[in-house]
């Protein structure tokens, strides 16, 4: 009867486990998931992000390309240095591979928290998400650039600037 009980137990035990596991993919499986972040000028200078929404899975593996116009500018005409602050999601990824220009970097165990797009062009870096969550995606100016202290970082008030998110199951 004890052991009955005893392996009863055991079993669901395992079986509970089970359920818990990971909900997407193979960590491995190539090629990776392609996923774009377009970002345009407006006319006043505000990014506009093209999507503004990504729906992800823990455990797919994913490449993600941005590209910026390079056109950021206030309504003076100067230049708007711009920046793609993702760093709650970063926090929450299992970073691959950082492609700028053709040049890869293989990472092992590094991180970014944040890309400067002040000029056109593409960055794509891949990724697997390993948390769930809802992570904003901000771009705007460097705080640096938009009158603040020098070495601040993260995510300002001002005008010229935009918001996604990136939501992982």
């Amino acid at each position: 009867m004890i052991k009955h009980i005893f392996s009863t137990v055991i079993s669901a035990v395992l079986l509970s486990g089970a359920s818990h596991a990971q909900i997407g993919g193979n960590l491995t499986k190539f090629p990776p998931v392609e996923l774009r972040l377009d970002i345009s000028s407006a006319p006043d200078g505000k990014p506009v992000l093209t999507p503004r929404r990504f729906d992800l899975i823990t455990g797919d593996y994913y490449r993600l390309t941005i590209s910026s116009d390079g056109i950021a500018k206030d309504a003076n005409g100067k230049t708007l240095a711009r920046r793609l602050e993702v760093s709650e999601f970063l926090s929450n990824v299992h970073l691959r591979l950082v492609t700028v220009d053709h040049v890869e970097l293989h990472l092992q165990g590094l991180g970014f928290r944040a890309i400067e797009l002040d000029e056109a062009g593409e960055v794509s870096f891949t990724f697997v998400p390993i948390r769930t969550g809802q992570f904003p995606l901000y771009v705007g100016p460097d705080p640096y650039f938009a009158q603040g202290q020098p070495g601040d970082v993260g995510v300002i008030d001002h005008p010229n600037t935009a918001f996604g998110v990136i939501s992982v199951e």
